[in-house]
């Protein structure tokens, strides 16, 4: 006897053939129905997946292969997560490109324009700048000030999770809604998931959304932005206690490279489809998306 799931079926024992038919009574919810129910993803994030099947493969491979780096040993772990190297770089390219992306895909929508400051803001602000490329020095005023004497913004103490530069007590509280770091992962999560979920699910945020043209990246992609924070909380948690600080500072710049690129496949799907009208219209309401 055979019963269908989706499109998959499963064999039920001959000798369990008559408990089944047994639930099958008109007061019971019974085993049957509940195995004829069509249970599957809703049609617009199989299109999403389908779409996106190459981003969602290579960001998968890249979040494996960036938190892999904790094979190897301390030393390796602190080089590539140090200032100027393979993780910081990387989220300066990475949000530099985004910054393109973003401003060719639709360069009069105004949340597209502001959305490439956004991201080339950010850029500027991981190289501090170029104070270290172009070796130039930093202001004396803005130097003392500074908790890491870079000529940047989110290192000021008004924008970074310490009070002030002397003191190594973290912001608490209503105190951190003006840390830069903080304010970045509430904008991720605000843009990267859950506006797509609004768009998807809350009718009323939907045809706001697509009255005002807001660009909206596909779930399939965004939801990534939460697997790789979540595996930074993991490994966190299950490394070896009594290395070196740096060694466990490490995988907040991997998670803030993972970010950027995740951020620079928001904006190719922009880019890419920039001819085909999708602003302020998510993926399963044209056919259009490529």
């Amino acid at each position: 006897m055979k019963y269908c799931i989706c499109s998959f079926s499963i064999t039920v024992p001959r000798k369990a053939k008559k408990k089944f038919e047994l639930l099958n009574t008109d007061n019971n919810f019974t085993l049957r129905t509940l195995l004829r129910l069509n249970i599957s993803l809703p049609p617009m994030y199989k299109k999403e997946i389908i779409n996106n099947k190459f981003n969602i493969i290579l960001i998968s491979i890249v979040i494996i292969l960036s938190y892999s780096v904790y094979l190897f040993n301390e030393k390796i772990v602190i080089l590539l997560g140090s200032e100027d190297n393979l993780y910081e770089g990387g989220t300066a390219l990475f949000l530099f490109i985004s910054s393109i992306f973003f401003l060719l895909s639709s360069p009069k929508n105004i949340f597209m324009i502001l959305l490439s400051l956004i991201f080339f803001f950010g850029a500027g602000e991981e190289l501090s700048w170029g104070q270290r490329i172009f070796c130039f020095e930093v202001p004396e005023n803005i130097k003392q000030e500074n908790v890491q004497s870079e000529f940047n913004v989110h290192n000021l103490p008004t924008f970074n999770g310490a009070t002030n530069k002397n003191s190594h007590k973290q912001k608490q509280g209503i105190e951190r809604l003006t840390e830069m770091n903080f304010l970045y992962r509430v904008f991720l999560l605000i843009f990267g998931i859950l506006l797509p979920l609004a768009c998807y699910h809350i009718a009323f945020f939907k045809k706001l959304v697509k009255q005002l043209k807001i660009p909206v990246p596909p779930i399939t992609i965004g939801i990534f932005l939460g697997i790789s924070w979540l595996a930074c909380k993991l490994i966190l948690n299950i490394l070896p206690k009594g290395y070196d600080k740096n060694y466990y500072f490490a995988a907040n710049e991997i998670w803030e490279f993972l970010s950027a690129f995740i951020i620079a496949n928001f904006g190719y799907y922009f880019y890419h489809n920039r001819k085909h009208q999708i602003l302020g219209a998510d993926i399963k309401d044209t056919s259009l998306i490529q």
